[in-house]
């Protein structure tokens, strides 16, 4: 939207200013043509043509009425109303200054950037949307294989892991024969220390029993000599 001079200062529409100033729209109108055309009196107007008054034209139009009431006629009483209005008379009233109409125009071109902004948003959205439909696409059509791929992995894997359980259960029952014939043979081995150990214990208990046999009849003949040797 583009900011007119009009949007600064309070205007007002013919049929509202035939209203306070007492006449006919139509009466109006022919004397603001009559102005505009013999003395070229300017009068705002909006996007559609339509004139649009300011306060000092209203007061210039009261002052022609009251001219006309005088029976001055339209030149008379056009050329006094120029001339009392003439430091007053305008395209817009005398509150919107050269500042006023500056900050107009750099509101417009701010107005317009906005707008221009507006559109490149609205362009870069659509390409982006457009890219990410595109790019859903593309990801739906690498995706669909590879879930189906990864569903067939999962099948292999699960017969894999079934067979690797098997082999693992296979390998527990080896290990458990194994560790009882172990504890078997170890029994054994126990078994045949334990009657080693015994057996060489008898053999040490016989031989005892011989050196002690034998030490017994040496003191005896010991003993015997040394009786005798007394007679």
């Amino acid at each position: 939207m583009v900011i007119k001079l009009n949007d600064w200062i309070q205007t007002f529409s013919s049929s509202q200013v035939a209203q306070q100033i007492d006449v006919k729209t139509v009466t109006l109108r022919a004397w603001c043509k009559y102005l505009e055309n013999e003395f070229d009196y300017k009068i705002m107007r909006d996007d559609q043509g339509n004139r649009m008054f300011t306060e000092v034209d209203i007061s210039a139009l009261r002052k022609f009425k009251e001219y006309m009431e005088k029976n001055l006629g339209w030149e008379k009483a056009a050329e006094l109303v120029v001339r009392e209005f003439s430091d007053r008379l305008s395209v817009v009233d005398k509150n919107v200054d050269d500042a006023n109409i500056d900050l107009i125009e750099t509101i417009n071109s701010i107005q317009k950037e906005l707008e221009n902004q507006q559109l490149f948003n609205q362009e870069l959205v659509r390409l982006l949307d457009e890219r990410e439909k595109s790019f859903e696409e593309k990801l739906k059509r690498i995706i669909t294989p590879l879930h189906l791929q990864l569903e067939t992995s999962h099948e292999e894997k699960q017969l894999i892991l079934e067979k690797h359980e098997k082999i693992k259960m296979e390998l527990i029952g080896k290990i458990d024969f194994l560790q009882k014939e172990y504890e078997k043979k170890d029994e054994l081995k126990h078994r045949y220390i334990e009657e080693s150990l015994k057996r060489r214990d008898e053999e040490l208990l016989k031989i005892l029993r011989t050196i002690q046999e034998n030490t017994e009849r040496e003191l005896a003949a010991t003993k015997r000599k040394k009786f005798l040797g007394l007679f």
